[in-house]
């Protein structure tokens, strides 16, 4: 058995950001019948993918599913849903860890001018995203942290290797 404490006082950030993405990809099929909430969640998970892969995708291109006054903001879609759906922790699952990718986004590019929900998620925030996970469902943690021990991410620095979701989600 995996300590997740353990894993996170020795991780590196791309390999948090890994942890948190397979978690949202794990939940992101209940939202398959809100068809445009659906196909706006699997964009922001592709682009946050694309960010672990190495891709240069910004900041801001990723909060826009945190914060904004487009249609693409996840946090909106919560309207659409009645209470009690289990659609509604999957979406925060997915909003945070898209949110997560987007605080390092910044900060690995040192830009210190982001939205305030982006500045709020935190790794504190993991815990969060594992809570909304089970009460979508979802709570194979320990499957996940088994897969991430298996790859080496160590560069000598802190932001690590990146991962394909194809490392670890299959």
């Amino acid at each position: 058995m995996f300590d997740i404490n353990e894993f996170f006082k020795r991780a590196f950030v791309r390999e948090k950001v890994c942890f948190v993405l397979c978690i949202a990809e794990r939940v992101v099929d209940i939202l398959q019948s809100d068809v445009k909430g659906y196909e706006i969640a699997k964009e922001a998970l592709d682009l946050s993918w694309q960010w672990e892969e190495g891709v240069d995708v910004s900041g801001d291109k990723l909060a826009e599913f945190v914060d904004s006054s487009t249609e693409k903001d996840l946090g909106e879609r919560e309207i659409y849903y009645d209470e009690g759906d289990i659609k509604i922790p999957a979406l925060i699952v997915v909003t945070l860890g898209v949110g997560y990718v987007a605080r390092y986004a910044y900060e690995m590019r040192n830009e210190t001018d982001m939205p305030e929900p982006i500045w709020e998620i935190t790794d504190d925030s993991i815990s969060d995203i594992i809570d909304f996970a089970a009460k979508a469902g979802f709570s194979d943690i320990q499957g996940i942290l088994k897969r991430l021990s298996k790859k080496n991410f160590n560069t000598g620095n802190e932001l690590g290797l990146s991962c394909s979701r194809y490392d670890v989600l299959l």
